[in-house]
This record gives C-alpha cells, structure tokens and sequence, in this order.
C-alpha cells in the first residue's frame, strides 16, 4: 500500500518529466488539465493548499487559458475552489475526494510497484 509523500514522488516525477520534454519540444505537448491535476494532486498528497494563481502557473500557459481549463475542472466536480480565509483576494483549489481517489488509481496503474 503505497502512502502519500509514494503518490506525491510519483505524480512529480510525472510533472518534471513533462516540463523537461517541454525543453527540448516547446510548445507542442500542452496538456493544462493534465499539469493542473497533477500539481493539485501532489500538493494534497504533501497536506499544503494552492491558490489560483499557482494552479495556473502549473499549466504553463497563457493564464486566460489556463483559467478556461480550470472552469472546465470544476464543471467536471475534479476541482473545488474555496476562499483563502487569510487572504480573501484570492481563492483555493483542492482535488474533489472523488478526484483524488481517482489519481491514485492513475499512478497505481501506470507506476504498481
């Protein structure tokens, strides 16, 4: 049974392999949804919380594209936003538990062992 800090190793792995491909093939592997998830994943895994701002800076993207992307994430009940109780000018994201749930199967498929 693998435990969160396996899960969050995993899911950054997956998210600095796809920046490294992103240096030597700019621009033509995209995937916003996909780095959104995996950054929220790792940060759920690891117990830490991110705002708007930094979801959307994980998509490496325009961030009114990234924004869209994220609309698309919360329609599909993958993502929650919340207020920042600390900081009510911004806003965070979690995974829904569904989501979660459903990212750690992901990893277990792609990465058993």
């Amino acid at each position: 049974m693998k435990h969160a800090a396996d899960y969050a190793a995993a899911a950054r792995t997956m998210l600095m392999s796809r920046r490294k491909m992103d240096q030597f093939f700019p621009g033509l592997f995209a995937d916003p949804a996909r780095d959104m998830l995996l950054d929220l994943f790792v940060a759920a895994e690891e117990g830490r919380e991110l705002s708007v701002t930094s979801c959307c800076v994980a998509a490496m993207v325009p961030a009114t594209t990234a924004l869209r992307w994220l609309a698309l994430l919360k329609q599909e009940a993958l993502v929650v936003e919340t207020p920042d109780l600390r900081d009510r000018r911004q806003k965070l994201l979690h995974l829904s538990p569904a989501a979660r749930e459903q990212m750690r199967q992901f990893i277990d498929a792609i990465a058993p062992h």
